[in-house]
Parts: structure tokens; C-alpha cells; sequence
């Protein structure tokens, strides 16, 4: 009798805007179901998921889409990162090469180290989408190019000799390339241009395909850096109240795209000019933070937003740099957008913020914690640069390097 090999038609839902350690919990899926599924990889815009998204994963066959940090398969407060997560419900052996990954999945949620290097892979995934007037295309395109990355660490490496790039004239454009990177074989990092650079040369990869693929990534990078640097020339002037009981002071401010947020941010929030702000995105959604130079809690702010408006407003208080309430955020895009009016929000800040007080929170969990980290800080953050921890938490990096 003979065996059938066609093979299973799944869903894989991943969130919106996907940080690295999804791309390797994906990746360690995809192993698990090697020659028995193919995956159909769909984004999740919505913190929260309903009825109405799980059916559209699962069409016919309730519970058959694999999640992975959606709905209740978030990793907060089970362990350290959603590949790690994936690896504690994968029931196949697990490779040397992918548990490598996963290590650093876990290092890099705790410390960023993987968003630090000059060309870091892992950083531009989070930002190319926001270039592509579709969003969901911009998503869809930068998960292929990623994935590629993330698969070429299962690469054999013995098909083309690196020295070869330099002896044979034939890879003289290669080479350029190369060279225009301008860093040694001693400043290979993890999860960056120049690494994959030589992954595709050493796998025998055309050419052609690997001047397509460095191509596309080099100028995702130029765009988002030109991006960044027009956002941060701008000079955004907010309306601002005073805090009731405080000479802290809130202001609101309306942004075109992630770019002009990310800027107002720094701007504003990372100096500490204002205490909290509210950023209104071009939808009419909200997104309310606090700064890390002033202690404030917007837990009881939270809590009328949601008594006002239930399954708008998601708070997260885990960080110890500041509160967020979103509403709509730049990741979740898929959440109605508040019907408050910016004279209503901004009477909700100025009269619930809690000023000189802050509390962090962690979700809960009954599954064991896996690896805690120590409250002690790592070589790798002893390592980092001053970067503005108001903007760390939406996913953005400052001072952005020239370099890319």
C-alpha cells in the first residue's frame, strides 16, 4: 500500500511585527513538522484575540492552527522567550544548532545584544514593514527574507571555499560587496548582514540570488535609517496640561507613522520634558506612556480606560523603565480605535495619574519559570550603549548608528 506525501495544510499565527526569537520558535515548529505539514504564516494585529480571528485561523478544523506568543501561548511569566516556549512543548529531540538559537533568543529578550551590532538583522525585521504603504505585505515580505536568515544556520557551509571570494575574479562583484561592509572576520556578529553575507557564499547560493537577497536588506536599511533621521529633524510641539497636584506635565501629540512616533519619543519623553504622553496614530488610536525620568503610575488610569472602553486598552506595567497603555498600538493595528476625543483622554491623564509612584507588574503563570534572570546586570548590558529606554519599549533603538 503506498504511503501518501502530500502534505498537511497548517496555519502558523505569529504577532504583528514579529521580533527574532518568533522567527526561531517558527523555525523550531517548522522542524517539528519536516515533510509532514506546510505552513501558511499568518500576522496577528491584535494583542487579544476573539472569536472571530481564531475562526478565521482555523476554518474548519477548530484548535488545528499552531500559535506561537498569540492568545494564551504567551511566554510572560513561563519563561524567557517564545522559542523557549516552543521548545518546552516541541515533543521531538532538539538540535544542537536550534537549541543555539534559542539561547540566544532567551539572551537577547534580556539584554537587546542581537539589535546592537552594525547591519543586526534583528532590528530591521521590526522596522522595514513600517516602508510599505501595506502593511500586511511589508509583513509578509520581511518574514520571508528573515526566515531565510534564520534557516541559513542549518546550511551546509563546505560547497564553496570564503577564500575563493578573493582569488577568483569571477566573484569580483561579490566582493565589493563584500568589502563595502568593511569589518573583519573577528567582527562577525549573530543575526547580521555580513554573516548571512558569508552563509550564502560558503552554501554554493548563485550569485545572482545572493546579490537579490543582500540587495533587498541593504536598501530596506538605507530607507529606515533616512526615515528615522527626517522624523528626528522634525520639531513636534505637543498640547500639554499639568498633572492634577504635580508641575508635571502630560501632552498629546498627533503622528503620521512609526517613524514620527518614535522621534516625538525621544524628543520628549526620553528627555523627560513630559511626564506622560499621549501619541494618537492617523487611525485615531492611542498609545499612553509614561517617562522613564519621572515616576508615575497609570495603572488606575488604565483601569477607567478599560471600564469605559472593555477590549480596547491593553496595559503594560513589566517594564521597570515606564507604563504603556495601548489602545491601538503601531504592532496591534487591529484593535478598534478609541472613541474618546483628545479633550477626553487627556482629562483621564491629567486627573488618574498616579505622580511619584511606580509599579512594575509581571503576568502570571502556573507553568514553572524556566532560567530566571538575577536582578544583576550582564557583561552584555554592561557592554550596551545609552539608549533611550521610553523607546526601547516600542521595539526602537537610540542613538541609531550611521552605519545602519
Amino acid at each position: 500500500m503506498a504511503i501518501s506525501t502530500t502534505l498537511q495544510q497548517r496555519v502558523l499565527v505569529v504577532p504583528a511585527l514579529p521580533p527574532i526569537d518568533k522567527y526561531i520558535a517558527a523555525k523550531r515548529v517548522m522542524l517539528d513538522w519536516e515533510g509532514i505539514a506546510k505552513f501558511r504564516v499568518v500576522f496577528c494585529d491584535v494583542n487579544v484575540p476573539g472569536p472571530k480571528q481564531y475562526g478565521e485561523w482555523d476554518g474548519d478544523n477548530p484548535g488545528s492552527a499552531i500559535l506561537i506568543d498569540v492568545g494564551d501561548e504567551k511566554y510572560h511569566g513561563r519563561c524567557q522567550s517564545a522559542a523557549e516556549m516552543q521548545k518546552m512543548k516541541s515533543h521531538t529531540q532538539h538540535g544542537a544548532t536550534w537549541n543555539k538559537l534559542q539561547e540566544m533568543a532567551n539572551r537577547n529578550n534580556a539584554t537587546g545584544y542581537l539589535k546592537q551590532p552594525q547591519y543586526s538583522v534583528a532590528k530591521m525585521i521590526r522596522e522595514i514593514p513600517h516602508l510599505f504603504a501595506d502593511r500586511k505585505q511589508g509583513e509578509k515580505e520581511t518574514w520571508a527574507y528573515g526566515m531565510d536568515v534564520v534557516d541559513s544556520y542549518f546550511w551546509r557551509l563546505d560547497r564553496r571555499e570564503w577564500e575563493t571570494l578573493f582569488a577568483d575574479s569571477q566573484y569580483a562583484n561579490l566582493r565589493k560587496m563584500w568589502e563595502a561592509f568593511g569589518i573583519t572576520d573577528q567582527e562577525l556578529a549573530d543575526f547580521t548582514l555580513p554573516l548571512y553575507f558569508r552563509r550564502m557564499f560558503r552554501s554554493g547560493r548563485p550569485e545572482q540570488e545572493i546579490m537579490r537577497r543582500m540587495s533587498w536588506w541593504l536598501d530596506h536599511t538605507k530607507a529606515v535609517i533616512q526615515k528615522h533621521e527626517r522624523a528626528r529633524r522634525m520639531q513636534f510641539t505637543p498640547k500639554r496640561l499639568e498633572i492634577q497636584g504635580t508641575q508635571a506635565t502630560a501632552g498629546l501629540i498627533k503622528v503620521n507613522d512609526y517613524f514620527e512616533s518614535g522621534a516625538f519619543n525621544y524628543q520628549w519623553l526620553g528627555s523627560g520634558k513630559l511626564a506622560v504622553a499621549v501619541i494618537r496614530n492617523r487611525f485615531g488610536g492611542a498609545v499612553i506612556m509614561s517617562s522613564a525620568k519621572h515616576k508615575t503610575n497609570l495603572q488606575p488610569l488604565y483601569e477607567e480606560l478599560a471600564r469605559r472602553e472593555p477590549t480596547r486598552w491593553y496595559f503594560e506595567g513589566r517594564f521597570a523603565s515606564g507604563h504603556m497603555i495601548m489602545n491601538q498600538s503601531w504592532q496591534f493595528i487591529g484593535i478598534t480605535p478609541t472613541s474618546m476625543t483628545d479633550q477626553q483622554l487627556m482629562h483621564e491623564v491629567i486627573t488618574r495619574t498616579e505622580y511619584g509612584n511606580r509599579k512594575t507588574t509581571e503576568k502570571k503563570s502556573d507553568l514553572p519559570k524556566v532560567g530566571a534572570q538575577t536582578s544583576a546586570k550582564t557583561k552584555d548590558q554592561e557592554r550596551q550603549p545609552a539608549i533611550d529606554p521610553t523607546a526601547t519599549r516600542l521595539g526602537m533603538t537610540y542613538p541609531y548608528d550611521k552605519r545602519g
